[in-house]
């Protein structure tokens, strides 16, 4: 029984070290400059862009700007200029007082407003 307890506690200790948390400095990864490529404003509207049609500058400072070069309404998302944005504990980020989720990876990055509710989506890839 000794034994069995012993192994059980070093394979609980294994898998809770053996976890980490990739995102540990999240606005780091969102610092940068992104690229617009796809607009989904939900119910099928998609829209593409060229590169550098649309794109956005994340500065450390939690300082954001936009830059829209496209007649395209990105409501609930700031079209043009420079906002406020913050990165909240609950995997949001807060741009200009309007929540969003997010997801980044592989140099992609998602923002999402009401997802549950098919909300509009945006993806972006990290500029060059």
């Amino acid at each position: 029984m000794k034994k069995i307890y012993v192994f059980m506690m070093t394979l609980m200790v294994t898998a809770i070290v053996g976890c980490s948390n990739d995102n540990l400095d999240v606005k780091t990864s969102l610092t940068g400059e992104w690229e617009l490529r796809l607009y989904d404003k939900s119910w099928g509207e998609i829209t593409e862009f060229k590169p550098y049609e649309v794109s956005c500058l994340f500065y450390d400072g939690g300082t954001i700007e936009m830059k829209n070069n496209s007649d395209i309404d990105l409501s609930p998302l700031v079209n043009k200029g420079k906002y406020s944005y913050q990165v909240n504990a609950d995997h949001t980020v807060t741009i200009n007082g309007t929540a969003f989720d997010y997801f980044i990876e592989d140099n992609t990055l998602r923002l999402y407003k009401d997802r549950a509710a098919d909300g509009p989506m945006y993806v972006f890839s990290k500029a060059k």
